[in-house]
C-alpha cells in the first residue's frame, strides 16, 4: 500500500481493510525508527503528509507539528549540519536520486544526537515526494567517536613508541658503531703491542750482543795492545836485569811501552764512558771523536751544530752520541771516505743528527747491514725516523728525533 495515502486520521479507512491497517499502524509506532512523508511543490512549498510517532524521539518535534508546518521537522537541526543537509535535499529534489544523510540534533538543554536518514525520492509533475526514514545513531557515532580517538591515541602511542625504538636503534646502532671502532682499536692496539714486545725482544737481543761485541772488542784491545806492551816491558826489563842493568836507552824504551800501554787505558776507557759526554755535553763529545777518528784514519772532519748551550737529557745525549759514533766508524770502515760532516741541529721542536760523506755509499741492502738496523731500531724506541740517502761519493744519513723524547 503506496505511503503517501496513509493519514494521521486513524478513522477513515473506508477503502482498505481495517485490520491491516491496525497492524501498519502498530508497526511504526513501535519502530526505533521515524517514518515520514515529505512534500516539495514546484512553488517552494512543503508538508508532511505524514509522520510517525517516533519523529517526536528523533527530531524533538511532534507529528502534530511537522503536519501543521513542514519546516518545523528542521528546528533543531545543528546549525554546523543545517546548510548541508538542506542544499543536499535540494540537490536530491532536482536531480531524483536517493537521499541519505548523518547530521546532528540539537534540542535545548540536551546533548546533540546523531541521526542518519534516508530517503527514496519520487518525481511527480508538480512536486516530488520523499519517503523517508530516520533513526537515532547517536549510539554508533559515540562509539565510533570513541573508537576514533582510541585509534588516535593508540597511533599517538605507536608514534612515540616507534620514536622511541628510532632513537633506541640509533643508539644502538652509534654503541654498535663505538663498540667496533672499540674493538678495531684494540686489535691494532694488541698489534702494536705485540710489535712493541717484539721489537723489545730484539733490542735486548741486540743489547746483549751489542755489548757482547764491546767486551771482545774491548779485551782484543787490551790484550793485542795493553797487555803486549807490558809484556814486552817486562821482556825488556829482564833482559837487562841479566845484562847487568838498564841502559838510558832501554829506559827510553820502557817509558814509551809504558805510556803507550797509558794510551790505550785511557782510549778504551773513553770508549766505554767518554767523559766529555758528562761534563761538556754530547757536541763537545762529538767532535773529540770526529777529531780523533780523522788523526787516526786521515780523513777530514767537519762539525756544525746550534746545540752548544742547550741542555739535554742523560738519556738523550747518550743516544745521540753512540748514533753519531756508529755512523762515523761506517762512514770510516766501510765507505773509506775522505770528508766527513756532522751536523746537530735543534728546530721546531726537533732534533737532527746527519752525517754526510764522500765515501763510496751502502748498496741497496743497508738496512741489513753496516749498524743502520740497530739505529733505526733504537730510535724508533724515541719516536724517531732514520733516512739514508747514497750513491757513490755522495752519502747522507739523517736521524730525527722530538725533543719530548727528553
Amino acid at each position: 500500500m503506496p505511503t503517501e495515502c496513509l493519514l494521521d486520521q486513524e478513522k477513515d479507512y473506508t477503502a482498505v481493510d481495517n485490520t491491516s491497517v491496525q497492524h501498519l499502524l502498530t508497526l511504526t509506532r513501535h519502530m526505533p525508527a521515524a517514518i515520514f512523508q515529505y512534500r516539495i511543490f514546484s512553488d517552494g512549498s512543503k508538508e508532511i503528509t505524514y509522520a510517525s510517532p517516533s519523529i517526536q524521539d528523533i527530531f524533538g518535534v511532534s507529528p502534530g507539528e511537522v503536519k501543521a508546518d513542514a519546516t518545523a521537522l528542521f528546528t533543531y537541526l545543528h546549525e554546523e549540519d543545517r546548510q548541508v543537509v538542506l542544499s543536499s535535499i535540494d540537490h536530491c529534489s532536482r536531480s531524483g536520486l536517493p537521499w541519505s544523510r548523518e547530521f546532528r540534533i540539537a534540542i535545548p538543554n540536551q546533548k546533540p544526537r546523531w541521526v542518519e536518514a534516508d530517503a527514496q525520492v519520487q518525481v511527480c509533475e508538480d512536486h516530488v515526494i520523499w519517503h523517508c526514514l530516520a533513526r537515532d545513531i547517536n549510539e554508533r557515532m559515540v562509539l565510533e567517536n570513541e573508537l576514533r580517538e582510541a585509534q588516535d591515541c593508540l597511533m599517538v602511542l605507536v608514534e612515540e613508541r616507534t620514536e622511541k625504538l628510532t632513537k633506541a636503534n640509533k643508539k644502538l646502532a652509534r654503541l654498535n658503531q663505538e663498540v667496533q671502532a672499540e674493538i678495531q682499536e684494540r686489535i691494532v692496539l694488541e698489534r702494536k703491542l705485540k710489535d712493541s714486545y717484539d721489537l723489545l725482544s730484539q733490542l735486548t737481543a741486540d743489547l746483549v750482543q751489542s755489548e757482547e761485541r764491546e767486551r771482545r772488542r774491548i779485551a782484543v784491545e787490551l790484550h793485542d795492545n795493553v797487555v803486549q806492551h807490558l809484556a814486552l816491558g817486562k821482556l825488556k826489563l829482564d833482559m837487562s836485569q841479566e845484562e847487568g842493568g838498564l841502559q838510558t836507552e832501554q829506559l827510553q824504551v820502557l817509558s814509551d811501552l809504558i805510556v803507550s800501554a797509558m794510551h790505550q787505558i785511557r782510549r778504551a776507557c773513553n770508549d766505554l764512558s767518554p767523559p766529555l759526554l758528562y761534563d761538556l755535553g754530547v757536541v763537545q763529545a762529538i767532535e773529540s771523536l770526529g777529531e780523533r777518528l780523522a788523526r787516526e784514519h786521515h780523513f777530514h772532519f767537519e762539525l756544525s751544530s746550534n746545540m752548544s748551550k742547550m741542555k739535554t737529557s742523560e738519556q738523550l745525549r747518550t743516544v745521540l752520541y753512540q748514533t753519531a759514533s756508529e755512523l762515523l766508524i761506517n762512514a770510516v770502515k766501510h765507505a773509506k771516505a775522505k770528508n766527513i760532516k756532522v751536523r746537530l741541529h735543534a728546530r721546531q721542536n726537533q732534533l737532527r743528527l746527519s752525517v754526510l760523506d764522500d765515501g763510496i755509499g751502502f748498496p741497496a741492502c743497508y738496512s741489513k747491514g753496516f749498524g743502520l738496523a740497530h739505529i733505526n731500531q733504537r730510535i724508533e724506541c724515541f719516536k724517531g725516523n732514520l733516512s739514508v740517502r747514497s750513491k757513490p761519493g755522495k752519502t747522507a744519513v739523517a736521524v730525527i728525533l722530538p725533543l719530548e723524547t727528553q
